[in-house]
């Protein structure tokens, strides 16, 4: 059972401050009560502040990114979370080189909770280059 600590450790480790507007995907996942306490539900991505997209699968990873990659680029954030435990078919490493295909990198990785991880992301800079793991 998690708790408000919880929680609020949970915000700050997602860089999730007081008055943030938060957009989620899959657009049809409600937002999670523990991102919701100081956040603001940005129901449009344009609108939002940090974005926190939730992963099964690489074929989820490929289709939040097809569908919305440019709008996520501005982002102050960008968390891919995904189950941890091998129980799904990517792990840190695969995402790390996935994103590089879009000139994305990885750039912070943090425990969300017990059963998932979270990989904060960003564009590459103009002229920065990233060897692949």
């Amino acid at each position: 059972m998690s708790t408000t600590a919880d929680h609020a450790a949970l915000q700050k480790k997602l860089q999730l401050k007081p008055g943030t507007r938060l957009w989620v995907w899959p657009e049809t996942q409600t937002h999670p009560p523990e991102l919701t306490a100081d956040t603001i539900e940005a129901t449009d991505l344009a609108d939002a502040d940090v974005a926190v997209l939730f992963t099964n699968s690489l074929a989820d990873v490929d289709a939040a990114l097809d569908q919305h990659i440019l709008a996520l680029a501005p982002l102050r954030a960008v968390w891919f979370v995904y189950p941890k435990g091998n129980a799904t078919d990517f792990n840190r490493d695969t995402l790390w080189n996935r994103l590089l295909r879009d000139d994305w990198r990885a750039n912070s990785n943090v425990a969300y909770n017990e059963a998932l991880s979270a990989i904060r992301a960003r564009p590459l800079k103009p002229g920065e280059t990233v060897r692949k793991t």
